[in-house]
């Protein structure tokens, strides 16, 4: 049977401001995502939205992982934009 994840809050990761980090940046002006790695899971958020109030996304240690490794594997089918 499969376990049943419940949703992480930014509470439940205890994220505060100065645990976001930029792990990469494309040199387009600092478009770019920011990062808080956390023992639960991580918390990602827009980085141009810096001292606004920004929206995070949190995800689990597992989703992260199962996510990161689709990605490498380039696993994911996009449509194409048309």
């Amino acid at each position: 049977m499969t376990e049943r994840l419940t949703m992480l809050s930014v509470a439940d990761l205890d994220v505060a401001e100065t645990d976001f980090v930029k792990p990469w940046s494309g040199g387009n002006g600092g478009n770019c995502l920011e990062v808080a790695f956390k023992p639960l899971g991580i918390a990602v958020r827009d980085s141009k939205m810096e001292g606004l109030p920004s929206p995070v996304l949190t995800f689990r240690q597992e989703a992260a992982v199962a996510f990161a490794g689709g990605l490498a594997l380039d696993s994911f089918a996009f449509a194409d934009a048309a």
